[in-house]
C-alpha cells in the first residue's frame, strides 16, 4: 500500500509523447520478467525520446547519474548496474570495451548500434572517439532560465523569481510548448507565457489549443490583447 507516495491521477492535458522501438512491446516486453530492468528500460527510453539520440553510446557512470533512473531504482547504483547488466545479457546493450583501460560504453541494440560495433570491431572508428561522442548526460535538457533568454530575452532578478514560480507550478512540458507558441506569435514576453499556461490550466490544455487555432485568422495584437488582458 503506498501512503505518502500515493499516485493521485493522470494530470488534464498531459499529452506528452514518449517514443518506443515497436518491437520493444512486440518482442521484448514479454520476455523481461526483472522489475529492476523493466525501470531501468522505461526511464532509458523516456529520457532518449527527449533527446531524440537512440543511437549514441552511453557510459556506466552516466546512468549512474542520471536523476530518473537513480529515482525508480531508490538510489542504488548496484541495482543500477545489475540491471544495465541484464540488458547486455538480453542482447538489448552491445557492450563496447578499452582493453587498455578496461573502461566500456553501451549502444542500443540498433540497426545503427550494430553498424557503430562493426565498425569499431573493424578499426574503422576507434574507442575513444565512441567515448567523445557519447551522450553526456541523459537528463539534459534546457532549462527555464535558458529557454527565457534563447526565446524572449534578457534575464533579471526579477524575471528570474517569476520564472521559478511558474517552473513550481507548471509542467516543464508546457513552459515549453507555452514558449514556442510565443515565439510563433511573436510575442516574446513572459506576461503572454503566463496567461497561456493560466489559461490551459484553467480550461484544459486541449481547450486551449482549439482556440488558438480559431484566433490564428484574427488580427495579432487583438489576439495578444485578449490573453495579456488589456483589452478594454
Amino acid at each position: 500500500m503506498i501512503e505518502n507516495n500515493q499516485f493521485v491521477g493522470f494530470l488534464n492535458g498531459e499529452a506528452e509523447s514518449i517514443v518506443f522501438p515497436k518491437s520493444f512491446f512486440d518482442s521484448l516486453l514479454p520476455k523481461i520478467s526483472d522489475l529492476d530492468q523493466l525501470k531501468f528500460l522505461l526511464a532509458y527510453f523516456w529520457l532518449l525520446s527527449k533527446q531524440k539520440e537512440f543511437s549514441l553510446p552511453v557510459s556506466l557512470d552516466v546512468f549512474q547519474t542520471s536523476e530518473q533512473i537513480l529515482a525508480i531504482l531508490d538510489n542504488d547504483l548496484q541495482r543500477v548496474e545489475k540491471a544495465l547488466n541484464l540488458c547486455i545479457k538480453d542482447k538489448i546493450f552491445i557492450e563496447i570495451k578499452d582493453n587498455r583501460t578496461q573502461t566500456a560504453i553501451y549502444l542500443l541494440n540498433s540497426p545503427r548500434g550494430r553498424a557503430t560495433f562493426e565498425a569499431f570491431q573493424s578499426g574503422t572508428i576507434k574507442f575513444e572517439e565512441l567515448r567523445q561522442g557519447q551522450i553526456s548526460k541523459l537528463d539534459e535538457k534546457p532549462n527555464i532560465f535558458k529557454l527565457y533568454e534563447e526565446n524572449i530575452g534578457p534575464l533579471t532578478p526579477m524575471i528570474a523569481d517569476i520564472l521559478k514560480e511558474d517552473e513550481a507550478e507548471f509542467p516543464d512540458y508546457w513552459i515549453r510548448e507555452a514558449i514556442e507558441i510565443a515565439v510563433k506569435k511573436n510575442a516574446r514576453n513572459w506576461k503572454y507565457v503566463h496567461a497561456v499556461l493560466e489559461s490551459w490550466q484553467k480550461e484544459g490544455r486541449n481547450a486551449k489549443d482549439a482556440e488558438s487555432r480559431q484566433n490564428d485568422s484574427k488580427d495579432r495584437e487583438q489576439y495578444r490583447k485578449k490573453w495579456l488582458g488589456e483589452d478594454g
